[in-house]
């Protein structure tokens, strides 16, 4: 939020102070301006004290939204939520929902101008495809990458999933030689990220699990693993990520409770 203006001679013309949900706890305007801008894609409405925010209103009183996000359900099942935590997550258009009804991604594709690979993230609100969360990242246009869309690295669902996206984000992007050889323009998950650790440690996680079920399976023949694989839905019906997700909890909890766990009861 504009905490200042400055006048072309240098001086403060208005300032003012806020608290993390968006409310004014002080104001200095000597000119008597009208700076009405508020939160990321906020403006401030002096009739209701409401800040107008594209596709409803927010409260920051309440910190929240006075009226239900128009996609509904998709969005998450408060449909009045404004992001948890302004300080790292804004909401620009008043339609970003809760990581833990997302599904999320980490995908890797050439950039056309630099023939370099690009690696990045993307998420979208309820349960979705990964194509169609890639999709929904360009707005269906891959031009960036020559027309092809990126190959997809990973999916998973809530927290955990955004957790693991992300963290594979910063790990892939490192393993693809950092800046100098890679055309992101900084690090996925810099230095100064509070959710750094979360994220690094769920995909070390993630990368060992997935290394460790490579090697058990390397043990049986190709022909077994492919029955094994196709009697599971996760597998069958799922993406890859879902396979992946069952083959690994199957030692742990057993078939019939992993393939439920990563692909949900079939009925």
């Amino acid at each position: 939020m504009p905490l200042a203006l400055i006048s072309p001679d240098n001086t403060v013309a208005w300032r003012a102070e806020y608290d993390e949900w968006g409310n004014q706890l002080s104001e200095g305007n000597p000119e008597h301006l009208e700076q009405l801008i508020r939160l990321p894609g906020q403006q401030y409405d002096e009739e209701s004290g409401l800040h107008y925010n594209r596709h409803r209103y927010y409260s920051p009183g309440q910190g929240r939204y006075i009226t239900q996000d128009p996609i509904g359900l998709e969005g998450g099942i408060n449909v009045y939520i404004y992001p948890l935590d302004p300080i790292n997550f804004v909401d620009p258009l008043g339609l970003a929902g809760n990581p833990a009804t997302a599904t999320h991604i980490t995908y890797k594709g050439i950039d056309v101008c630099t023939n370099k690979p690009y690696i990045g993230y993307a998420s979208q609100q309820g349960v979705q495809s990964p194509s169609e969360v890639l999709s929904y990242r360009y707005g269906g246009n891959f031009s960036r990458f020559g027309g092809i869309p990126p190959t997809i690295l990973y999916d998973g669902y809530g927290q955990q999933g955004k957790n693991v996206a992300r963290g594979l984000e910063q790990r892939i992007f490192e393993q693809g030689g950092g800046l100098s050889t890679t055309a992101n323009k900084q690090n996925p998950v810099g230095l100064n990220n509070p959710n750094r650790s979360s994220y690094l440690n769920a995909a070390d996680e993630h990368l060992n699990v997935t290394n460790g079920m490579a090697k058990g399976l390397g043990i049986l023949s190709l022909l077994d693993t492919a029955l094994h694989m196709y009697s599971l839905n996760s597998c069958r019906y799922g993406s890859v990520g879902q396979c992946f997700c069952a083959l690994a909890n199957e030692i742990e909890v057993g078939t019939e409770a992993a393939d439920e766990q990563c692909y949900g009861k079939v009925y």
